[in-house]
């Protein structure tokens, strides 16, 4: 019997080489996409001849990439690696808070991962998501990860002893669709209360990508073909693109994201608008879960163009300032971030395994 299929785990500590018989991943998928290369170019050398005369092994800059259905209990530890900021709140009932936002911390969770593609089972040591992607159009909502690792092993399931046996999925797991997702732009005034205002007409289509940037050429050195320490996030970017069409209910936003102010018929003289920017994810089945990610503070710009007799699609696409305020489910700490995410579920705080 063939399987296939992805898991991760949090890491106690950073690549720490454990026995395969230790890997116990908290969630298993069948992923859409799994792939995790090595990156070991060989360096060669020709000398003064047309042809190459010599090789060695090059350097390892292991990376990976995954892409699943999204579902409200797997993405908590997607953001988990992502956002450098972590505050579980438990609840009643088994539900429970997970809270995630993008500080300064340049130190990221790490993780070990199973992957298994039919007889041959790697295991990966010291994962760290680099980037990662949300995309909603009109089917399922997909995740997609960038990794860079440390190292692997590998072993064929059959022979000298390597078995696998598929880990038991999460409860409660429902693959999240568009139609679960609501999306706000801006704010407004209901009640004497600011609240978010839902977005401008229909949007066909949303993607969320986010990069940590992490400079892995800093952690070989002298002595190693491959990395010897966990690499530091650089800049943290995140960057969300959403397409609606030109009618009369969008055309007043999307001259105000154009010329960068509210009510403005032609560009400003030097301003630009910045607004908070949220996705609202429910699910009708389970009214008790859910999941909030907020922009507090993005600029704006819009792109659109004419062919024929189509209806003009506009795309808007969004960049997060760091300068945004947001207060946690406590209702008293402030944290200024680019980015804010609000999970509930059934999850209980992550964390590595003793």
């Amino acid at each position: 019997m063939v399987d296939r299929g992805f898991g991760i785990e949090v890491e106690d500590s950073y690549g720490e080489i454990v026995q395969k018989s230790a890997f116990a991943p908290d969630w298993w998928s069948d992923a859409d996409s799994v792939s995790f290369k090595l990156g070991d170019e060989p360096v060669t050398k020709s000398g003064t001849s047309r042809m190459n005369k010599r090789a060695r092994a090059g350097i390892l800059k292991p990376t990976g990439s995954t892409q699943a259905d999204a579902d409200l209990e797997k993405l908590a530890w997607y953001f988990l690696g992502f956002l450098d900021n972590y505050v579980y709140t438990a609840g009643e009932d088994e539900v429970n808070t997970h809270e995630y936002y993008g500080g300064e911390g340049k130190n990221l969770p790490s993780f070990r991962g199973i992957a298994v593609y039919d007889m041959l089972k790697k295991y990966i040591y010291g994962m760290l998501i680099d980037g990662l992607k949300l995309e909603a159009s009109n089917d399922s909502v997909s995740v997609s990860a960038d990794w860079i690792y440390k190292t692997e092993k590998a072993g064929i399931i059959g022979s000298s002893g390597e078995t696998f046996t598929r880990p038991d999925e999460l409860d409660e797991e429902i693959f999240l669709m568009f139609y679960d997702i609501t999306l706000y732009l801006g704010t407004t005034v209901v009640s004497s209360e600011t609240v978010p205002k839902l977005l401008d007409g229909v949007a066909t289509a949303m993607s969320y990508e986010g990069k940590n940037n992490f400079d892995v050429d800093k952690t070989i050195g002298f002595g190693s073909r491959g990395p010897q320490k966990t690499a530091q996030a650089g800049k943290r970017e995140n960057s969300i693109s959403v397409t609606t069409t030109l009618t009369a209910d969008t055309i007043r936003s999307i001259l105000d994201a154009e010329y960068g102010q509210v009510g403005a018929l032609e560009p400003s003289a030097c301003k630009i608008l910045q607004q908070p920017f949220q996705i609202d994810i429910a699910l009708c089945e389970d009214s008790d879960i859910g999941c909030t990610i907020l922009f507090p503070k993005c600029t704006l710009r819009v792109e659109y163009d004419m062919s024929g007799a189509d209806a003009v699609e506009v795309t808007m696409t969004l960049d997060t300032l760091g300068s945004g305020e947001v207060t946690l489910a406590d209702g008293e700490t402030e944290v200024t971030t680019d980015m804010y995410v609000k999970l509930v579920n059934y999850q209980e705080k992550i964390e590595a395994k003793e």
